[in-house]
């Protein structure tokens, strides 16, 4: 069986037969028996509202979330001043912790069950930097539709004030969305500042270990919500270029339409990035600026301001946001940003504010993450209710593979994976016989590129029943199921396969479960040789031979004193209904649940 997030819990129930399960990752296998195309999958939700976090999220530095109580590992953290209020340096070893973890952001909720937080990158003190990274893989082959809501407000460096020997302060420093090679391992952001935890950054005045940061591993897109406007910038701080050997940036046809100079930066800007590791790469490629006749400095283009330095409440800053990557046959995506400005407003087809056509083909999985910072000038940064869809419809698609196994009946008689080594018999390799145990698997898959929930996989003719919570996405892991059961072979099944031109008990397994309203299912069976069941009452003489043969229209029993008897058809009911109410005493159904 294929699984595509987590299994939340097996449940089996079986009558007759004993369950056992194994959870694996495999390929993709080819399409099931019902595959077609249906609904845009919803991916992964998290909306960052609760104190605590999807289990595959990993919060970094001085994030947090703001409804998670103080002291707890998910709770907004403390920083430390890197410079005095005049903007001298501070020695490491005299740098104190500040006051708060949640300063200007919004404070914990009374009540518990309130769901009214956020995911806080950072409180306004200066020299915070925070971020949250996904670090399981997705699937890209639907492409992508991911919407969030940032906010970026309550800024205490607004703009012209002097701040730490600037003349003229500006609030700071924005918000990185990133997308990353699903085959990384994403357990850290790029560099924090105007590379916005996307790209690397260099500094010339640095020294050492200190002169380069790391961009992020695997990039393949970053998107810089960027409030100050350094993200644009190539020059300055070496984005888009490489590390020497010698320690210096080395910066070749640089794409950006910003200047070189400090000053250059252009605030309120969507900027685009490419692909990148630790180092090198990160190209711009593209913003939402244009260029101003006579002046060198591209503006922004943007209607309105990405947040709202002066508010206080984090409702008055709200910003809607998607962005979409729609496949592109043998190039890259279209990757089109939306922003919705209005705090009240709907986002809609008519917020769109950036296009761009990649040409380095996605990633068959990505991972991501989300990075803010405050230097020198400050803001708080806030992320709310994520949500990742593919772009496309969904094409669902399931497979299940049934198998008797070629074991000796000792190694599986407890239901679960066999004890020796175990392959698919090969037809005819063995008979059974009478009370002979079979060891069955049933292998079920994910084949379409979208998570299935509640598949029920059956076989009446050996009462086996099991439901799985959820299978995965192909490639994403964990997306195959594997379920053992062993059946004792009776007497009926054997004078069953007596009667047919092969000899064989065949039994068939079926998954079913729908998406969009729709049902999928696939089903295979398994058969096997079996001996013909006995036709007499065996004496005490050699092994096999009989005193005698049941008539046609009765069943033998014993006499009492003498020679068995023939049986009415009176008798007979009597004892079919007896035979029937122990049969279904041994074949009472129980629950069991596997997690």
């Amino acid at each position: 069986m294929r699984l595509r997030k987590a299994i939340a819990g097996i449940a089996v129930v079986a009558a007759g037969v004993t369950v056992g399960l194994e959870i694996t990752a495999r390929p993709a296998l080819a399409d099931g028996a019902d595959h077609a195309p249906s609904t845009p999958a919803v991916l992964l939700r998290e909306d960052f509202r609760g104190p605590t976090l999807h289990n595959d999220f990993d919060l970094l530095d001085h994030a947090g979330l703001t409804n998670a109580p103080d002291g707890t590992p998910e709770a907004p953290k403390l920083g430390k001043d890197l410079k005095t209020s005049a903007g001298d340096a501070i020695p490491v070893d005299e740098r104190v912790l500040q006051g708060s973890a949640r300063r200007g952001a919004p404070p914990r909720s009374a009540d518990p069950a309130d769901r009214n937080g956020y995911l806080q990158l950072t409180d306004n003190n200066h020299d915070k930097v925070g971020g949250v990274v996904y670090d399981k893989p997705l699937r890209t082959e639907g492409g992508l539709d991911i919407t969030f809501e940032m906010y970026q407000y309550h800024t205490t460096t607004p703009e012209g004030a002097a701040v730490r020997k600037h003349a003229s302060a500006h609030p700071a420093d924005g918000i990185g969305f990133f997308i990353v090679d699903g085959s990384a391992t994403l357990t850290k952001a790029g560099a924090y500042g105007g590379s916005l935890g996307y790209a690397q950054k260099y500094d010339e005045w640095a020294s050492g270990e200190a002169r380069w940061k790391e961009g992020v591993a695997g990039g393949y897109l970053g998107i810089g919500f960027d409030v100050l406007g350094n993200f644009i910038q190539d020059a300055t701080e070496c984005r888009g270029g490489s590390r020497t050997a010698t320690d210096e940036c080395a910066l070749v046809d640089s794409q950006s339409p910003a200047g070189a100079s400090w000053g250059d930066n252009v605030p309120n800007t969507i900027t685009l990035r490419g692909p990148g590791n630790g180092f090198s790469g990160y190209p711009y490629l593209a913003s939402t600026v244009e260029k101003v006749p006579g002046v060198e400095t591209p503006r922004s283009f943007l209607p309105k301001l990405m947040g709202n330095p002066e508010a206080t409440d984090p409702g008055d800053a709200r910003r809607q946001v998607r962005v979409t990557l729609e496949p592109r046959p043998g190039t890259g995506p279209t990757v089109k940003v939306y922003v919705e400005f209005e705090p009240d407003g709907t986002l809609t087809e008519d917020d769109h504010v950036l296009t761009h056509h990649m040409t380095q083909p996605m990633p068959k999985t990505f991972k991501f993450g989300f990075a803010g910072s405050t230097g020198d000038f400050t803001d708080v940064h806030l992320i709310r209710t994520l949500e990742i869809s593919t772009l496309v419809p969904a094409h669902p698609g399931v497979r299940i593979d049934k198998d008797a196994l070629d074991v000796p009946a000792d190694a599986c008689s407890a239901g679960s994976a066999p004890s020796a080594p175990a392959a698919a018999q090969e037809p005819g390799a063995r008979t059974y016989d009478v009370d002979d145990v079979v060891c069955y698997r049933f292998t079920v898959s994910n084949t379409g590129d979208t998570e299935l929930t509640d598949l029920v996989v059956t076989d009446a003719q050996i009462g086996y029943e099991a439901t799985i919570d959820s299978l995965g996405v192909p490639g994403g892991g964990r997306d195959t199921v594997t379920l053992y059961a062993t059946h004792r072979i009776r007497q009926e099944e054997a004078a069953t396969a007596a009667g047919t031109s092969s000899g064989t008990f065949v039994n068939t397994a079926t998954v079913t479960t729908t998406f969009g309203g729709a049902p999928y299912s696939d089903s295979d069976d398994a058969s096997v040789p079996v001996a013909p069941a006995p036709s007499c009452v065996e004496t005490d003489g050699p092994a096999g031979t009989c005193e005698s043969s049941p008539p046609a229209d009765g069943i033998v029993l014993p006499a009492v004193g003498g020679a068995p008897s023939a049986v009415g058809p009176v008798a007979l009911a009597v004892a079919a209904a007896l035979t029937a109410f122990l049969a279904v005493g041994l074949r009472r159904k129980t629950t069991h649940r596997v997690r």
